[in-house]
């Protein structure tokens, strides 16, 4: 969800041309120092272009004959993702908070009271993120929770202060089943809440049902035939399968939905980016051959087609294992599998 597609057709180009060079100093670089810092993402995601696409290579021989196409089919896809995210963002910007209604009822933070309804007409930066007691509380790293719920106010003010910082390498509270963690197996219980991942990929129609098992979010009868609106699910040919992308795409929009942030554009010490590839990392193998098909994967997994689609992978590949962030909740949940 984060690709620049003009850098990934860019940096193909300079590959085709034997051109290799760093981007930032734009000096000559050996091709093996040019694809260890781009082969890990732009290199990667244009060969899943490629093996997604059935003509793509044959297409790509036409869009490069002339040197303007690729950036600007680059630029026309930067757009098309800015404005597909920009959608579910603003649909989510009322129903999120009604979603999140259903699974904060049991907090307890002292200092709060009704008067802290969730308010989805009220400004996001006054209202929201740090500012509003329960949602503090799901931003929090579970290291933070105790603290978030005896005095709110005083860690709002250490993190708006920048005495504590958010960066996204320790996963928020809210990543967890029923909002608890089991300090001695981190892993256990990590997952959103469904109801955003149904309205994302079913729509908003299907994000309060247990199962989503019908194809479609609306069907228009035009005479004897029935016209069928095809959800996104369908779109990105899920195939009954929920995939770590759309779980940690999820998840990214949940984050979103909470804080106090109004613009995208706008950064802050909260590594979206980071955030999103641990998750990722959560679903690939460990290093140790013998726990390959790790149980978790699996069983996350199934809980997620089951609930979602009603059914469950016959098989699931996995991917290799990435160099988690020093001082991570990926570190530390790798830790916790090699000790088993």
């Amino acid at each position: 969800m984060f690709a620049n597609w003009q850098l990934v057709f860019y940096i193909q180009m300079l590959c085709k041309k034997d051109k290799f060079i760093n981007l930032s100093t734009k000096k000559r670089i050996p091709c093996e120092k040019f694809l260890e810092k781009y082969e890990e993402e732009e290199l990667d995601l244009f060969e899943h272009l490629h093996n997604i696409l059935p003509c793509f290579e044959d297409d790509w021989a036409s869009i490069c004959s002339k040197s303007l196409y690729p950036p600007m089919l680059g630029k026309q896809m930067n757009k098309a993702a800015s404005q597909a995210r920009g959608w579910d963002i603003q649909s989510l910007r009322e129903r999120g908070l009604e979603y999140l209604t259903l699974n904060i009822e049991d907090f307890e933070v002292k200092g709060s009271n009704d008067t802290w309804r969730l308010k989805p007409t009220a400004h996001k930066e006054v209202a929201q993120g740090v500012q509003h007691p329960l949602l503090l509380l799901l931003l929090v790293p579970p290291c933070l929770v105790n603290q978030a719920r005896e005095d709110w106010k005083g860690l709002r003010d250490l993190i708006l202060g920048g005495s504590v910082v958010l960066s996204g390498s320790e996963f928020p509270i809210f990543l967890y089943k029923h909002h608890e963690v089991d300090h001695d197996d981190i892993q256990d219980g990590p997952e959103k809440h469904p109801q955003f991942w149904k309205h994302i990929f079913f729509g908003p129609n299907w994000a309060g049902q247990i199962k989503g098992d019908r194809l479609s979010e609306t069907e228009t009868r035009v005479g004897p035939s029935i016209k069928v609106k095809k959800n996104q699910a369908e779109l990105c040919d899920m195939d009954g399968m929920v995939t770590p992308g759309s779980i940690g795409y999820a998840a990214i929009l949940y984050w979103w939905t909470i804080n106090d942030l109004n613009d995208w554009r706008t950064k802050d010490t909260f590594d979206r980016k980071l955030f999103y590839q641990s998750i990722l990392e959560l679903f690939e193998t460990v290093e140790d051959p013998d726990k390959a098909n790790d149980g978790w994967i699996k069983e996350t997994l199934n809980f997620w087609n089951s609930t979602m689609f009603s059914t469950i992978p016959k098989n699931i590949d996995f991917i290799e294992p990435q160099p988690a962030p020093i001082l991570s909740s990926i570190e530390v949940i790798c830790q916790q599998r090699r000790m088993r």
